[in-house]
Formats: C-alpha cells, sequence, structure tokens
C-alpha cells in the first residue's frame, strides 16, 4: 500500500475556507467520524498534531466509511505555529469548549476559518488555546451537557456550511 498523501500546510490555507485543526484525538472511531464530517462538509483541510493524535490506522479508514479519500490531511509538528501561520494568512481561529464562547449559531463562520478541537477528556491546552481568536460552545438541554468530539464537530461544521450556504443535500 502506498504511503498516505498528506498535505503541505500551504496548500491548505490557499482555500480561504473552513479548516479543521485536531488536538490530541486519541480515538480512532472519533477520527474516522470527524474525517467523515469533514468530507459531508467540503472543509478544505484537516490539520492534525502529529505528537498527540491517533495514527491513520485501519480503524480510522473504516470508520471514516471513504472520508480519507476525499479530505486533505496535514500533519503538523505544531499546532500553535500551525495556527499562528492561518491568522497571518487572513483566517480567524475559532476554539470550542464546552463551557465558554458563544453558542455556535451565534459566531461567524462564514470567511476563511480555522475550527480548533481539542481531545477526549483534556480539551484544547492552554498553549493553543492562547492562538484562538474566539471561543463558541455548543449549548445542550437535555441530560447530558457535552457532546462526543466527533458529534460536535459534525455540529459545528454543519453549521459553517449553513452559515457559506453551501449546497446541503439529503441524497
Amino acid at each position: 500500500m502506498d504511503p498516505f498523501p498528506w498535505s503541505p500546510l500551504e496548500d491548505i490555507l490557499r482555500g480561504k475556507g473552513t479548516v479543521l485543526a485536531l488536538e490530541g484525538i486519541q480515538d480512532p472511531h472519533n477520527l474516522g467520524a470527524i474525517l467523515r464530517s469533514a468530507a459531508a462538509f467540503a472543509v478544505e483541510g484537516v490539520l492534525v498534531e502529529k505528537a498527540r493524535s491517533v495514527r491513520l490506522t485501519p480503524i480510522v479508514a473504516k470508520a471514516s466509511c471513504g472520508a480519507l479519500e476525499h479530505v486533505r490531511l496535514c500533519r503538523v509538528p505544531n499546532l500553535p505555529r500551525a495556527l499562528r501561520l492561518a491568522q497571518e494568512r487572513g483566517y480567524w481561529t475559532i476554539g470550542t469548549d464546552v463551557a465558554r464562547g458563544r453558542p455556535v449559531w451565534e459566531e461567524d463562520l462564514d470567511g476563511p476559518v480555522v475550527i480548533v478541537v481539542g481531545g477526549e477528556g483534556g480539551g484544547i491546552r492552554p498553549v493553543l488555546a492562547k492562538r484562538c481568536d474566539r471561543w463558541i460552545s455548543i449549548p445542550c438541554g437535555g441530560a447530558l451537557k457535552i457532546l462526543n468530539a466527533s458529534v460536535a464537530v459534525g455540529v459545528v461544521l454543519y453549521e459553517a456550511a449553513r452559515q457559506k450556504k453551501k449546497e446541503l443535500t439529503t441524497e
């Protein structure tokens, strides 16, 4: 099998759409589901921190249900540095957190944005949080007040696509 075709960061940041930055995603099922949502909502690319994330495995590929063929992935050695470069290129960096930030539907996601998602349990590290320009949350009204990382990514990417008025179909 050929090695995975990782995309250079510079190529992903040329698109000026939505980019996803993942820090500390350890569960291969979560990563696969996140990649599926990224493909479904036409994300420009996904940044995966090299040292703190699960590797691409057959489990990730299976959970992504083919999304690995449709999403550009970039493995970065230093995610805070990658966010700084994105900011220099005109992107807003938006952190996700259960306890702070505006509800996702109140935040402007129409434009070049990097949505930063932290790993299961630990969230976004303080060194990375300092790089976030704004924060969003997903208010929940049920018995549980927090969503799984992959479910939260799906909600946020849907809202970003809706705001950008990307064509969404039920097919």
